[in-house]
């Protein structure tokens, strides 16, 4: 988190939120696996969307020259 915060195109205070909305989502990915019938299947599904959902993010911080 201290990196997205130093980074060139972090808004001030942002990391803070953006923690609390990871933690969420990491929250209610849990919840949703816990509850799915194919479990294996919901962990799979889970995992590819918060791949693009963190990788959305890094990219978005990421300086681009």
């Amino acid at each position: 988190m201290q990196a997205l915060q130093d980074a060139p195109k972090a808004k001030e205070g942002a990391a803070p939120a953006l923690a609390r909305l990871i933690a969420g989502a990491l929250t209610e990915a849990a919840l949703f696996i816990a509850s799915a019938s194919d479990a294996k299947k919901a962990r799979g599904e889970i995992e590819r969307t918060l791949l693009a959902l963190l990788l959305g993010i890094r990219d978005q911080y990421t300086p681009t020259e």
